[in-house]
């Protein structure tokens, strides 16, 4: 699942969401974006 559908779901049919699944998504996904901001964040610093 990704973070789209669960927006969607979260938006639209708050009943159906699982929160153990939500919480292994938030674990799993939320350090690789955040190594993904900090380098976007590193390359926009260079530029300027």
């Amino acid at each position: 699942m990704n973070l789209v559908v669960l927006r969607n779901i979260a938006a639209h049919k708050y009943g159906a969401i699982n929160f153990v699944v939500v919480w292994n998504i938030i674990n799993k996904n939320i350090p690789i974006f955040k190594k993904s901001i900090i380098n976007i964040l590193k390359e926009t610093e260079i530029q300027q």
